[in-house]
Parts: structure tokens; C-alpha cells; sequence
């Protein structure tokens, strides 16, 4: 049985997460009561309940992320213009455009992530349905593809990786972008690069291991949130990489739109106090 926490007592009010959730898709259940998409987790359909009355304040994800989780998720976005929640329309599916695989260090696909248009994202991760060979219906063994990482409980079934982990452990230089499609577009010029399947602002500790003594560039995305999250993971990378620079685009936001405009990798600008 559920038993709703009171958090009357937390720095973070309810229009401090108001400000920072992604609304699309939300319902307004009352007065300061709404359900949304959990930050935390690959949420197609919302499930993260934030409340407030004269109980205190109620942030709770039905899928089990923690109120960690969920404050860790919303660090660094930046907050909107409006604190009053919105009755939007139940969103649509979009159409996947490309699926960008992870593999683990010895090559195996782990996971996949998928983008949609519109712009969205979805992780999934691989499931062996065994052979049956009995009943009605028989079937030879397949892969079904699952939704998400976690379980019902809110636990990881598989953990996260960097992107190109497999290719990055055994490069002396290694490129970090804010996504697969500019890490996808910096290959095509013969670099190794690599980015964390939630963003650069939701750099995992654990994934520097991987960048252990290598020289690293991370790309900044030029915007306030893109130089924060560039210079957060440079700093968190000193005494683990050999080197780290922190660069920008010389035309466009990012890595891909610099390389598009006809720009070199030489081209990319340094971030001057990064």
C-alpha cells in the first residue's frame, strides 16, 4: 500500500518543480495537482504525481524513482516561463527516425535508444523470450524489445553506459558530445566520441572510469545550460583524464551543426575559463 510522504518540511517547493518538469502529455488532476512524466525515467505515459495541500507537498513516481532521482534528473534545467500547470492533449507516438545501439565492453548490445519526431526519445532494452516447442502456439526464440531500463520497482535490469564504450576503451583520444547524433556525426570525420544516453548534464560517475588517462574534448552545446553541463562533467574529469579541453561550435549549437556548416575539427573553439 502506498502511503503518501510528506515533504512540507523540503527546500523544494512545488513550483520549483513545476518550473522544470516537462509538461507535454501532463493531466491537471486539481488546484496544485498534477500528473506528468517522471524526469527520472524513460516515461512515455506520466506517471510522476506532484501535489501540494495542507498536508504538505507529494512527489511521487508511480514507477519507483526515488525523490533522488527525480531532484538528481531536474539539476541544471533551466526553469520555465509559466508555474501553472497546463491541460495539454494526451500526446502521440511519434515516428521513430533512428535507434542508436549501446553496447557493453565486450561488444554486446545492451540497450537501444530511440528517436522520434517529434522530438523525443525512448530507451529499450533487449528481452530473450525462450523457444516453446509445446501448446496451441510454438515459437522459435526471439529478442523482444522492453521499454525502459528499470523495472516496476524502480531498479535497474540493465545499467546505463557511454555510448561507443567498446570503441572509447581502446582510443587515446575520446570526443564527448550532449548526444548520439553528434557523436555519430564526429565518427564520420574519423574521431572516437561518445555521450551519455540521458544528456551531458546526467554524466555518470562511474562512466569516467572508461576515459581513465585519455585525452578528452567535450563539446559544449552553446547555450547556458550547455556550458554548465560541459563544465561540470571537465571538472569532474580532472585527476582521471590525461588532458580535458572544452570546446564550442564555431557556427550552429552543436557538433553536428559545426560540421554541417563545412567547419573542421580544428574549427571548434575553445571555452575560455571552462
Amino acid at each position: 500500500m502506498r502511503v503518501p510522504v510528506n515533504f512540507a518540511a523540503a527546500e523544494r517547493t512545488f513550483d520549483w518543480y513545476l518550473e522544470r518538469l516537462d509538461l507535454e502529455g501532463s493531466r491537471l488532476i486539481g488546484e496544485r495537482d498534477v500528473l506528468c512524466r517522471c524526469p527520472a525515467h524513460d516515461d512515455y505515459s506520466p506517471s510522476l504525481h506532484l501535489r501540494e495541500d495542507e498536508q504538505g507537498l507529494l512527489c511521487f513516481c508511480f514507477a519507483g524513482c526515488s525523490r533522488a532521482d527525480i531532484d538528481d534528473a531536474l539539476e541544471g534545467v533551466e526553469p520555465g516561463l509559466s508555474t501553472e500547470p497546463v491541460q495539454i492533449a494526451r500526446r502521440e507516438r511519434g515516428t521513430v527516425v533512428a535507434a542508436y545501439d549501446y553496447r557493453n565492453a565486450a561488444g554486446e548490445l545492451i540497450f537501444r535508444k530511440l528517436r522520434l519526431e517529434p522530438k523525443s526519445f525512448e530507451l529499450r532494452r533487449p528481452v530473450v523470450v525462450p523457444a516453446r516447442t509445446e501448446g496451441p502456439v510454438q515459437h522459435s526464440e526471439y529478442v523482444s524489445w522492453r521499454a525502459g531500463l528499470k523495472d516496476e520497482q524502480g531498479r535497474y535490469v540493465v545499467e546505463p553506459a557511454p555510448y561507443n564504450l567498446p570503441e572509447l576503451l581502446a582510443a587515446e583520444v575520446v570526443w564527448i558530445v550532449d548526444g548520439e547524433k553528434d557523436a555519430d556525426r564526429l565518427a564520420a570525420e574519423g574521431v572516437i566520441a561518445t555521450c551519455s544516453p540521458y544528456g551531458m548534464a546526467r554524466w555518470r560517475d562511474e562512466f569516467s572510469d572508461s576515459l581513465r588517462d585519455k585525452n578528452v574534448v567535450v563539446v559544449a552545446d552553446r547555450d547556458d545550460s550547455g556550458y554548465r553541463a560541459a563544465a561540470s562533467l571537465a571538472a569532474s574529469l580532472v585527476g582521471v583524464a590525461a588532458s580535458v579541453r572544452v570546446v564550442e561550435a564555431a557556427d550552429g549549437k552543436d557538433a553536428f551543426d559545426h560540421l554541417e556548416a563545412g567547419h573542421s575539427l580544428a574549427e571548434f573553439e575553445e571555452v575560455a575559463n571552462a
